[in-house]
């Protein structure tokens, strides 16, 4: 998994079940949660994905995420041919 504000040197390929963290990536093997955890530290998922402070409560973080959700809840599934090319326009 590549976290959030993370940059992986092209080239670099990440283990499946790995986890990557830093400006450059440091790649830690799985169930070493001290390490991911003192990584994911400063890397600010709660700014970047939710907009708010890492001090924020979680019903804060709560509210924004339901909001967020909320705006899709007149979206609507489409068929599958319904957003595929038909085959006159493929070619």
């Amino acid at each position: 998994m590549v976290y959030v504000n993370t940059v992986v040197a092209a080239g670099t390929a990440v283990p499946m079940g790995w986890f990557a963290g830093g400006q450059p990536a440091e790649l830690v093997a799985p169930g070493d949660w001290d390490r991911i955890h003192a990584i994911m530290g400063p890397l600010d998922y709660p700014g970047t994905v939710f907009g708010v402070g890492a001090s924020s409560l979680m019903p804060d973080i709560a509210r924004r995420y339901a909001r967020g959700l909320a705006l899709h809840h007149r979206d609507h599934i489409l068929p599958d041919q319904r957003h595929m090319l038909a085959q006159e326009d493929a070619h």
